[in-house]
């Protein structure tokens, strides 16, 4: 990965369940904690104060305050659903378990996720160099 790019991740059994990779001038020097996959949080201080809770994969809660009212529900990973109010439309939807999973931004033409198995998970911004 180029500089400034982090490897976001956690792990369930043994294999990677999620991962993701964020770089680029708006997100550099990201940490990302994750204690016993519980009420995990993430920072990122591009976007300060943002907060992504995991309490056992259920209520989950990102806020983005660069994106107000921000939220993504995680309900025992089925269903999910991601509105992004500063991306007009934008929702991803995790059926079957995270598979065959396609996250659509309108606001930035050609992005999307693919979540497969619980797999290599990968999230493209055309918008930022590296960035997958």
């Amino acid at each position: 990965m180029a500089s400034g790019e982090h490897n976001l991740s956690a792990q369930i059994g043994g294999e990677q369940f999620i991962s993701a990779w964020v770089g680029g001038p708006r997100f550099e020097k990201n940490t990302v904690y994750l204690p016993g996959f519980e009420r995990n949080t993430v920072f990122l201080p591009g976007f300060e104060g943002n907060t992504f809770y995991q309490s056992d994969f259920e209520g989950n809660t990102v806020c983005l305050p660069g994106l107000e009212r921000t939220r993504c529900i995680y309900s025992g990973l089925r269903e999910t659903q991601c509105i992004y109010p500063g991306l007009r439309g934008t929702q991803c939807i995790y059926p079957n378990f995270f598979r065959e999973t396609q996250c659509i931004y309108p606001g930035y033409r050609g992005t999307q996720c693919i979540n497969s198995g619980l797999r290599r998970t990968q999230c493209i911004y055309p918008g930022y160099r590296g960035i997958q």
